[in-house]
């Protein structure tokens, strides 16, 4: 078991910044403490009662009818950097994004064509990546 801090904190003397590892033996009730939001308890690498990754449906009406997504907070992410960006930095953005949910938002949303162009290559990239894991 670890003990992640969440906030700035001090436990047996020493201060404790968000990211660092607390030392098990200097906090009395770990438990107490997660529920505080002081800390976090990880078993096993996994955060206990952290969520799982959570997707947004989105629901994009396309001349070929609607398509039914399911949108991570870092392809949403992307998704806004990669619009906010001129083309040049977009298509960096999009070679770099692993949703192919995010990228198929993008290539409906962004009306530029080297932006639409990645967007597409990047997706079917990342699907012939995961045909040949499959396999």
């Amino acid at each position: 078991m670890k003990l992640i801090a969440k906030k700035p904190c001090s436990f047996g003397g020493k201060k404790f910044y968000i990211g660092d590892e607390i030392p098990v033996e200097s906090v009395l009730d770990p438990k107490d403490q997660e529920k505080m939001g002081v800390l976090a308890i990880v078993v096993d690498n996994a955060a206990v009662g952290a969520p799982a990754e959570l997707t947004m449906p989105v629901v994009i009406h396309a001349e070929e009818g609607d398509l039914s997504l399911k949108l991570t907070a870092d392809g949403l992410q992307a998704v806004v950097d990669a619009l906010r960006s001129n083309a040049d930095d977009a298509v960096s953005i999009v070679n770099q994004m692993a949703d192919s949910d995010a990228l198929a938002i993008l290539y409906y949303m962004d009306s530029r064509t080297t932006v639409k162009k990645a967007a597409e290559a990047r997706a079917k990239a990342i699907d012939a990546e995961e045909s040949a894991g499959d396999q």
